[in-house]
């Protein structure tokens, strides 16, 4: 139904090139994605992304297409990508108030666990993430079901199955309250994981089994990726017997390969890159960043407004103050920054304000 109304809103919009047409390319991309169509998802994605390189589109629109390339990269398994787009969220609320930067760190954080798990990294990874949720789930004995779900992931990430095998099984009759950007499939596909290396092939298909008629039901494959290529691999090389149908069976084998053929793809050069990524600044001490290979590049030289919020920003200014300086708004200069360590190749503003000093008005022209 959502991408009937948004195909016939494409058809009133026609060629032009509206703030509209971006954000409504970006819910349609997101719901190909959900439906494993990746090839029209990012054919929407691209046109999207250009016509916000020059068009005033909102900033819930540049979150939403953000969010979208992470859930993507952590779907073809590309850990580093997926490490720069968290980062750049997570920075985004820089400017605001503390409890608006906390509420929004919490959010950034609930799919930096997500994405772990995709990702099949290890509980390091989950906790590093899971310390900045607001209830501390890892630490606290709060009970609510995304609570729970961290525990879950945090125990499956560790192989600590048994726990896992609970905690994901546990969450299974609540899963239709949690389907929020593909979990609910998710967390049956993880419980079936978990309830098999527990040596309960039996109960594992019981797990499965919803999602899987949902997604042939429905149509919607894309929900699956979620869960990571690993587990689909795991799932579908299963020998299932009469515990699981013929048809579910096909759907799994279909899922898992192409959750496999996304991985392949990256490879490729351009493979469904969609969002610049390289605004960075860690919640540990960010890597050095080389910027030799910028220098001289025509096409990656500052203009005079992002020299000019340069010096602001080796001059300490914050976001705030150079927005008061240059006369404009504070989501401008977040723009400006992100452009500037984008050309620069520079993972923070505290690089760049090295950078600034180290070059100072050599290496980089005005354009």
């Amino acid at each position: 139904m959502l991408q009937r109304y948004l195909s016939g809103a494409l058809a009133r919009l026609g060629d032009r090139a509206l703030p509209m047409r971006g954000e409504v390319r970006i819910h349609r991309a997101f719901t190909f994605l959900w439906a494993g169509e990746v090839e029209s998802a990012l054919a929407d994605l691209r046109i999207a992304e250009g016509d916000m390189k020059w068009l005033a589109c909102s900033a819930d629109a540049e979150v939403s297409l953000r969010f979208f390339q992470l859930l993507f990269d952590a779907m073809r398994g590309d850990a580093p990508a997926v490490e720069a787009q968290l980062q750049a969220l997570f920075i985004r609320e820089e400017g605001a108030s503390e409890e608006r930067r906390r509420v929004w760190h919490h959010q950034v954080a609930v799919y930096g666990v997500r994405t772990a798990g995709v990702l099949g990294l290890d509980g390091a990874a989950v906790e590093r993430w899971a310390r900045l949720l607001n209830d501390q789930p890892l630490t606290s004995t709060v009970d609510t079901r995304r609570a729970n779900a961290v525990r879950a992931r945090y125990a499956a990430a560790q192989q600590r199955w048994t726990d896992a095998a609970a905690l994901f099984g546990a969450l299974l009759p609540e899963a239709v309250h949690m389907d929020i950007n593909g979990q609910a499939v998710e967390l049956h596909l993880r419980a079936a994981q978990a309830l098999l290396r527990c040596g309960r092939p039996l109960d594992a298909a019981r797990a499965i089994a919803p999602a899987l008629e949902r997604m042939r039901i429905e149509g919607e494959r894309g929900h699956a990726l979620m869960a990571g290529a690993a587990v689909l691999s795991e799932l579908a090389g299963t020998r299932w017997g009469a515990a699981m149908s013929p048809e579910n069976l096909g759907e799994l084998r279909v899922a898992a390969a192409l959750a496999g053929e996304l991985r392949a793809a990256r490879a490729v050069k351009g493979a469904g890159t969609a969002v610049a990524a390289s605004t960075v600044v860690s919640t540990t001490e960010p890597a050095a960043t080389s910027v030799a290979t910028t220098l001289g590049d025509d096409d990656e030289l500052l203009t005079a407004r992002e020299r000019e919020v340069l010096e602001l920003i080796g001059a300490g200014e914050s976001n705030k103050l150079i927005a008061r300086a240059l006369d404009i708004s504070p989501h401008t200069v977040k723009r400006h920054v992100a452009n500037i360590l984008d050309k620069l190749g520079l993972a923070s503003r505290g690089q760049a304000g090295a950078w600034l000093h180290e070059h100072g008005h050599k290496g980089v022209a005005m354009s």
